[in-house]
């Protein structure tokens, strides 16, 4: 797709879990993804509503420690590990 990382975020937020963007940051992180030739981008994003659970099984709240025990997929495991890096620099 032709879409601007705002165009990407405002859609995948928005079929994934209900929430509408009112804003796109800077991007905080990029990861290669080992099963793709694409770059995940993880960008500071603003949103309105309450997650829902549209294409997941659940939605819940995680300390970045607590997000490095989920199955997540690898670039996900990769920015929960720089999220708690991140939370124990002084």
């Amino acid at each position: 797709a032709d879409e601007s990382a705002s165009e990407a975020a405002a859609r995948e937020l928005r079929e994934e879990l209900g929430l509408a963007v009112t804003s796109v940051g800077t991007v905080v992180a990029a990861i290669e993804d080992e099963a793709s030739p694409f770059v995940i981008e993880f960008h500071e994003v603003s949103v309105t509503g309450e997650p829902v659970a549209l294409e997941h099984q659940e939605v819940g709240w995680f300390t970045s420690t607590e997000l490095q025990e989920l199955a997540l997929a690898p670039a996900d495991r990769s920015f929960a590990r720089l999220l708690s890096e991140r939370a124990q620099a002084p």
